[in-house]
């Protein structure tokens, strides 16, 4: 027997006893006690979970890929797809009868986090045009279209998301205003988009105005001389340029921190398009960058004309809430990994080869007081000090959450894209060992191994 298995929210590690040849592929798991009976050629790959919990990888002739760990339960747009095209199909739906589910529900069956290239998030249709679907801050009671705020009719299947970063709830309003109450499930906007006309950005050479209801914030900025530039500065690990598509476009280069990073983008197509995200990095170092925008004179042959133009900029914040990062040394090149991608308390934490294994990947939680706690995406568990001692070369572990000083962390910004991660319980660096493979915690040497680069992962 062959099965193919779209799951969400389900128990995607608990296949039938005596299943053969089962394939559980994009699904979006809880978990839950260990298997039963006999388990083989089994394929369970592309799997989302608030934890790594498998009880027993090692099934003969099977392929069991690690969970996609996502603790608090917004899902990136891949796993919120899934959501939202499981269920019945469209035949069958009427069977569940419509109350036990609010249009708000309904419409956003679960919780997402805008990552590459989302603009809009799919919904599910009420099917209703006398209804109107409208992101907006949890909590609001008057609704406007604005930074925070977006509308989409009854009908339809996507909505675009809020341009300032932050959580946002649906609500269904009805033909006189009246608002439901707001879904269970969030939209995270990670992104912060600031505007053509923002003080932020800054221009080189003259540029024209141009207002379009269908711009963002209704304008945009364009010119068509060789060598004139936008620019804008910002400090987090993503950036995005947006602009629009269409027939009399040209060409720009795009330079971060004033290295060539896409030469010759090209925005021309038949039809117009905007609010497009021409340029999109999600992979930047912590900290502060520069995007220029420099338009060519030069275009593609079917193009009418050497347009080129801003609608906006937007920028991820660092930490974004709930992040994942990997944390590389400047010295070796390797990252932060936990031995053997151990799920248990007190294993060593190491540099290994940046392998994108998920036990090399970490969220930097605030604690409120400035400082961070350093928490496995494998594990659920926190970069610690080996019982709590302040001495040099101590060695760094992964512990359980006990709310203390030695599993918090500051971060000291170098101003050359790397960090200095200093313990608040001994104001000790996160330093490679002398042997090359153990972290621990060491006094300030301004050594390289006590240099760190923080990457975006999701």
């Amino acid at each position: 027997m062959t099965s193919r298995v779209r799951l969400h929210l389900c128990d995607a590690h608990h296949p039938p006893a005596a299943a053969t040849a089962l394939l559980i592929a994009s699904g979006i798991t809880r978990p839950g006690p260990p298997l039963h009976g006999q388990q083989h050629n089994l394929t369970i790959t592309n799997t989302y979970g608030p934890a790594n919990k498998i009880n027993d990888k090692n099934v003969p002739n099977s392929t069991i890929d690690n969970v996609r760990v996502y603790a608090d339960r917004v899902w990136p747009s891949q796993a919120y797809g899934i959501a939202v095209n499981a269920g019945l199909e469209d035949t069958y739906k009427d069977i569940v009868p419509a109350g036990n589910t609010t249009l708000q529900d309904y419409a956003l069956p679960a919780s997402v986090f805008t990552g590459k290239s989302d603009v809009t998030i799919p919904v599910r249709s009420p099917g209703d045009s006398t209804k109107t679907l409208w992101l907006a801050p949890a909590g609001t009671t008057t609704f406007a279209a604005g930074p925070t705020m977006t509308s989409a009719s009854g009908t339809s299947t996507s909505i675009n998301v809020p341009q300032a970063a932050g959580d946002y709830r649906l609500y269904v309003l009805d033909a006189q205003g009246s608002a439901s109450a707001a879904s269970k499930a969030l939209v995270r906007q990670r992104w912060n988009h600031v505007d053509d006309k923002a003080a932020g950005v800054t221009y080189s050479g003259a540029w024209s105005n141009w207002n379009d209801t269908k711009d963002m914030n209704g304008s945009e900025k364009f010119t068509s001389t060789a060598g004139n530039y936008a620019e804008f500065s910002f400090t987090g690990t993503g950036v995005r340029y947006l602009g629009m598509t269409q027939p009399n476009m040209g060409k720009v280069h795009v330079y971060l921190d004033g290295t060539l990073a896409q030469a010759g983008m090209d925005a021309y197509a038949p039809t117009v398009t905007k609010q497009v995200p021409l340029f999109e990095k999600t992979d930047l170092a912590a900290g502060p960058h520069t995007i220029r925008v420099v338009c060519t004179g030069t275009k593609n042959v079917a193009s009418s004309g050497t347009v080129c133009a801003l609608d906006a900029f937007a920028s991820i914040a660092f930490p974004a809430t709930n992040a994942n990062y990997k944390i590389v040394n400047k010295g070796s090149s390797k990252a932060v990994d936990v031995s053997g991608g151990s799920m248990s308390a007190g294993a060593n934490v190491l540099q290994w080869t940046d392998s994108g294994a998920v036990n090399q990947n970490w969220r930097f939680v605030p604690v409120g007081d400035g400082s961070y706690e350093i928490v496995s995406r494998n594990s659920g568990l926190l970069m610690d000090v080996s019982g709590g001692v302040t001495t040099d070369g101590a060695n760094i572990v992964q512990s359980s959450d006990t709310n203390a000083a030695n599993q918090r962390w500051t971060l000291v910004a170098t101003g050359n894209g790397y960090y200095k991660i200093k313990n608040v319980n001994s104001n000790d660096l996160l330093t490679v060992s002398s042997g090359g493979t153990q972290l621990v915690q060491s006094a300030d040497t301004g050594a390289d191994s006590q240099l760190w680069k923080i990457i975006n992962v999701d």
